[in-house]
C-alpha cells in the first residue's frame, strides 16, 4: 500500500531507537551471561544489517552455550519488558499530546526491532541443545517441588 522502500526507510530508519535498544540488550545479556565483549555498532548500516555486537562466548560448554542462547534472545526479552512497564507504568501518566507522540513512538520502535535476526537464531540453537539437557531436570524437579 505504501511502497517498499518506503517501509524499508521507516522500519529501519526513522525507527532508529529500537535498532539501538536491540542491539544494547544483545550486549548486555553477553556481559551479564559472562562473554566477552568485543565489537558493538548500535546504528551502523551496511550490508543488509542495521547493527551488531561481536562476543566471544568464554569458560565451559554449559556457560558457553547461555552466554549464546541468552544474548541472542535478548532483544526479545528486553522488549517485552519495556513494552510491559510503558503500557503499564509510562502510558497511565501521560496527560500531554507531546508525551504521547514520544511514548508512541519509542513503543513502536522497540516493537518493531525486538525480534530475533537469522544470525540470533541460529547463534540461540547453537547454544539450546546443552542448555535444554540441563535446564529440562531442573525444571521437572522444580514442579515436583512447588
Amino acid at each position: 500500500l505504501i511502497g517498499r522502500r518506503f517501509e524499508y526507510f521507516f522500519t529501519n530508519y526513522a525507527l532508529f531507537v529500537g535498532v539501538i535498544i536491540h542491539e544494547l540488550s544483545h550486549a548486555f545479556f553477553a556481559a551479564i551471561t559472562g562473554a566477552k565483549i568485543v565489537e558493538v555498532a548500535l546504528f551502523k548500516p551496511e550490508g543488509g544489517s542495521l547493527g551488531h555486537v561481536v562476543y566471544q562466548p568464554r569458560g565451559n560448554t554449559f556457560a558457553r552455550a547461555l552466554q549464546s542462547s541468552f544474548s541472542s534472545c535478548a532483544p526479545v526479552v528486553v522488549g517485552l519488558v519495556l513494552c510491559g512497564l510503558m503500557i503499564t507504568k509510562v502510558f497511565p501518566v501521560l496527560s500531554v499530546a507531546w508525551q504521547w507522540i514520544v511514548a508512541i513512538y519509542l513503543f513502536v520502535s522497540v516493537v518493531f526491532h525486538m525480534n530475533m535476526s537469522k544470525p540470533d537464531i541460529k547463534a540461540y540453537f547453537s547454544g539450546a541443545l546443552p542448555l535444554l539437557v540441563v535446564m529440562l531436570p531442573v525444571a521437572y524437579i522444580l514442579v515436583l517441588v512447588l
